[in-house]
């Protein structure tokens, strides 16, 4: 991320989520622009912020400069609840920020489960340990996006902590092999061992 403090004309701004969106190859891009413009562009720009974070914690960096990318984005956050935001993408959030109460934390949310992945290694301890990260990375992009489909927050939290949670567990379990092999173990300690599974020597066949 550069800070540059450079202000954009609105034409740079949609047609740089745009691009960012369409990019990813997601078939999400094509269902959001059923959307109206407005909330169209506000989907986008938060897609386009989680695919972001998203990358800095998958991408090949070293762990510190991962962890300093995602801590000017923080910084960068707070620069957009300020109305002060400093990138070309945290111009694009800042319309979707105010016309539909997006809440700071749920990008904070995010930001705390992007840290939890960056590590060269991570053993999921318990189920409660589990449901924290699912909310971190899947629910609170859940509730961004409920904000801006005009759910009422008592029903889009609630929907997102279903289908948010339900989704991140059909992740964890597809890549189970995959994970392992980069010494990501999401499935919690505690529910391998109550089931006989050393979770130092999980041996999985995919063949």
């Amino acid at each position: 991320m550069i800070e540059n403090n450079k202000i954009y004309d609105a034409n740079s701004v949609d047609q740089f989520i745009r691009s960012r969106v369409k990019r990813s190859g997601s078939s999400f891009f094509w269902a959001m622009r059923l959307m109206s413009p407005q909330k169209r562009n506000a989907i986008y720009s938060v897609y386009a912020f989680c695919r972001e974070v998203d990358d800095i914690a998958d991408g090949n960096a070293k762990e510190f400069q991962k962890r300093n990318k995602l801590s000017n984005w923080r910084t960068e956050i707070e620069s957009i609840y300020q109305a002060k935001p400093n990138t070309l993408l945290g111009q694009s959030l800042m319309p979707a920020v105010n016309s539909y109460k997006l809440v700071k934390q749920d990008f904070m949310d995010l930001l705390d489960g992007m840290e939890m992945d960056i590590g060269n290694s991570l053993q999921i301890p318990d189920l409660p340990e589990l449901w924290i990260y699912c909310d971190r990375v899947a629910c609170s992009v859940g509730r961004l996006s409920n904000s801006i489909f005009e759910l009422d927050r008592e029903t889009g939290n609630k929907l997102a902590k279903s289908l948010g949670t339900a989704l991140q567990l059909t992740n964890i379990l597809r890549d189970v092999h995959e994970d392992y092999t980069r010494g990501h173990i999401y499935l919690p300690n505690s529910l391998l061992i109550e089931h006989g599974i050393n979770p130092n020597k999980i041996n999985i066949d995919i063949d």
